[in-house]
């Protein structure tokens, strides 16, 4: 990892861990609150461009418009929250390229 990467670390890997899990228990069941959730991705987040995204699947586009409505300009942790709607519909393949080296 570059001096960069260890700039923005805040926890040793336990103290991430119990974090991560903090952040997960808190939000899971306001996003179940819009609907079924299928899949809920959080960004392992050691690039910049990646800090802070999480990915919500739900079972229906009328879920998801739920979420949308509720979560969008929302804050959260001291930050107002994005919300964008994504195409991706197979979880596996969808990696972003932006940090890759050739």
């Amino acid at each position: 990892f570059s001096p960069l990467f260890h700039a923005f670390l805040q926890y040793d890997e336990s103290e991430a861990y119990e974090k991560f899990v903090e952040f997960y228990k808190d939000v899971r069941p306001a996003f179940e609150e819009s609907g079924d959730v299928v899949n809920l991705l959080v960004c392992c987040n050691c690039d910049p461009h990646l800090r802070g995204n999480v990915y919500v699947q739900y079972a229906s586009e009328e879920e998801a418009s739920r979420a949308f409505a509720s979560f969008n300009g929302r804050w959260y942790a001291q930050k107002q929250l994005s919300v964008q709607f994504s195409p991706v519909t197979d979880w596996k393949s969808a990696i972003c390229g932006a940090g890759t080296f050739a």
